[in-house]
This record gives structure tokens, sequence and C-alpha cells, in this order.
């Protein structure tokens, strides 16, 4: 987000530089821009700043200005900050924001539930798609749509940042790539029915010969645990290292 934001102010002024009139108000929304384009694939992880913080703190803001203005409508007498004094610009932008905070979390509850965490999402196709709504929005609301080109590399950026982690960006050419068939527990069960038939063959331990899952949450490593409590103690599970954070678990 950080790279992205002061990547984009200083290809801003550069072109500026250059001769481009490009006002330092624009030069400081591309960058704002480009910051909320790095942000943007997070939507599928649920703890995320652009899944949670962001929209909770503009619902939070947006929505507590707007029930301190409706309460103070219903008092009389002197008020401290008479907030039904102010221009209607600030009751616009406090709606705005309770709406792109709101609409913020539904995404991010639809993309999770969807895609999980590195899916579609993380994707170049999905990049282009967002970058497309985002030149629509500006055209409503009559925004220089250069911006979008920030935003595509804000994104850009988010992709280029994961593709160096352990768990990389398995969907990066979705829809294009093609996902290996995971096998069944039926086909399990006969494999190692085979296997068993053959006395020179010794089955291995899945437990031990397999890598952990990555949490489809998180994305990162599960680890192997034993359950302590319930109808399930002393069965072992994967359990995300985020615990008790994230409670995303796996059937060994």
């Amino acid at each position: 987000m950080a790279i992205a934001g002061v990547s984009a102010w200083a290809a801003c002024w550069g072109l500026q530089q250059a001769g481009m009139d490009i006002p330092p108000v624009s030069m400081v929304t591309a960058a704002a821009v480009a910051a909320a384009g790095g942000l943007a694939p997070d939507l599928d992880h649920p703890w995320s700043l652009a899944s949670f913080s962001i929209p909770a703190t503009l619902c939070g803001y947006g929505g507590g200005f707007l029930a301190v203005a409706a309460w103070q409508r219903k008092q009389t007498g002197p008020q401290v900050l008479d907030l039904s004094a102010l221009g209607p610009g600030y009751f616009s932008a406090a709606w705005i924001a309770v709406w792109v905070g709101a609409l913020l979390l539904i995404l991010s509850l639809v993309a999770a539930a969807v895609f999980g965490h590195r899916g579609p999402v993380h994707s170049i196709a999905f990049g282009a798609i967002a970058s497309i709504v985002v030149a629509i929005g500006l055209a409503v609301f009559h925004a220089p749509l250069w911006w979008t080109i920030a935003f595509a590399w804000g994104w850009t950026s988010h992709l280029l940042a994961d593709a160096t982690t352990r768990m990389g960006l398995p969907s990066l050419l979705w829809p294009l790539n093609l996902r290996v068939p995971v096998a069944t527990p039926a086909m399990t069960t006969a494999s190692a029915s085979t296997l068993a038939s053959q006395p020179s063959v010794q089955i291995p331990d899945p437990v031990t010969t397999t890598s952990p899952p990555l949490c489809p949450a998180c994305g990162v490593a599960m680890v192997l645990r034993t359950a302590r409590h319930g109808e399930r103690q002393g069965e072992r599970f994967y359990g995300c290292t985020n615990f008790p954070r994230c409670r995303q678990t796996r059937h060994v």
C-alpha cells in the first residue's frame, strides 16, 4: 500500500516536472487511489485492513457523526458543538463513508466465503474488472479518469508483493488456470487397499509425509494439534497458527 502510494505520487511529480499540468491535490489523490488499489485485493481476507479495519472505521465515524447530529436535533438549549449547523457537505461525506464501509464489509464476506484468501480475487482478471468498475465510478462523479491507472498500479503492486511469498498466487491467471483435482476419501481408501495388498509396499503416514495445509483465511501454514476436550478428544487436526484470532481447522 505504502509503496503503491509513494510510487504513484512520484510518477505524478515526474510528469509535472516534465511539463504536464497536474495540480498538487490531484497528486495526493492519485497516491490515495493507488494505496486503495494496493489494499483492495485483500478483501478476500476477513481480518485485513480493506475488509475489516477501514470499513469499521468508516462506518464508525460516519455513523457516529450522523447519530450525534440526529440526537442534537431532538435536544433543546445550547449545544457545545452544533453539528446540525454544519453544511450539507459534511452530512453527504458521512453518508458516503457509511455506505462505502458497509459495501466493503459485504464484499469482504462474500469474497472470503466464495473464493477464500488468495483465490480469484488475487488475479490479473479480477484486477482488470475492479479497475473498470473504478473507471465507471470516476466517470459518474466526473473525476479524472487517469486515476484508474493509479488504482490498477496499486492492485498490480499487491500481486507482485504476494508473488514473492511462500503461498504465492495460485489463481493469478484465473479463470484460465487449471486446478489439480483433490483426491476424495473414496479414492484414498481405494489406493490404501491397493497398496496394502502388495507386501513389498509400505503405506506411508500422510501426516508425516505431506506438508501442512495453508489456512484458507490467513494464508499461513497450519500446525498439527491434538484435541484435548470434547467428543473428538485425542484426535489430531490441523489448526491455524493465528489461533485464537483465527479458528480455522482441517481434518488430518
